[in-house]
């Protein structure tokens, strides 16, 4: 029997953000350490593609949307040019976009950021857990890293990844499931690619 995903439908992706080159000018950006903020956004996730930034830079993922605010300044990210399968979350102000990529959330310029609906999505399936699987707010096993939901060890439905980041010897992933988004350690599920025969026999989009 196949199983169904806990997924939205390629039909549900946000709408194509229009593509434009990036404007001129700005704000000198200061750097930071990576910024782990807690993801709570329910609903639809949406792939996008870097585009119209040159080979030898990157795109800026900065902690606030508000160009005039000094948190604007500050960049917790950056994703490589022509970098593809761009995690969206469903979050916009203005021309900003809510994204996470590897490990690290923050706001990218739509105008850098072109819709891709084909290609991407990494399915995971619950393994080796006894009771439940808890899905964390932060990638680490900090004591102050609150839970945000838990998967129960009998799930069978194929669950969509949304991140992935190795911290020392622990490679963790960002599992939507019943709408929380939270971190999962990856020895506890097995990854299916939608370009694998694994993908055709145990997801169904």
């Amino acid at each position: 029997m196949r199983l169904q995903c806990k997924a939205v439908k390629k039909n549900a992706f946000l709408k194509t953000i229009t593509s434009f080159v990036m404007l001129a000018g700005g704000y000198t950006a200061l750097q930071a350490e990576p910024n782990h903020e807690p993801i709570s956004d329910e609903g639809i996730v949406a792939f996008f593609e870097v585009f119209a930034v040159q080979a030898d830079d990157a795109l800026n993922i900065r902690k606030s949307p508000d160009p005039k605010s000094h948190e604007h300044q500050v960049i917790v990210g950056q994703i490589p040019a022509s970098q593809t399968c761009v995690v969206s979350l469903n979050k916009k102000e203005g021309q900003w976009v809510k994204v996470t990529h590897k490990g690290v959330q923050g706001w990218a310029n739509s105008r850098n950021l072109r819709h891709q609906d084909q290609g991407c999505g990494t399915y995971y399936l619950v393994t080796n857990v006894f009771g439940h699987l808890n899905q964390r707010q932060f990638p680490n096993y900090d004591p102050t890293n609150k839970k945000v939901g838990k998967i129960l060890a009998e799930e069978q439905d194929c669950i969509i990844g949304l991140d992935k980041v190795t911290k020392g010897r622990i490679t963790w992933v960002m599992l939507q499931y019943e709408g929380v988004n939270g971190w999962v350690n990856s020895q506890y599920v097995r990854e299916i690619k939608i370009d694998t025969d694994d993908y055709e026999d145990y997801c169904d989009m």
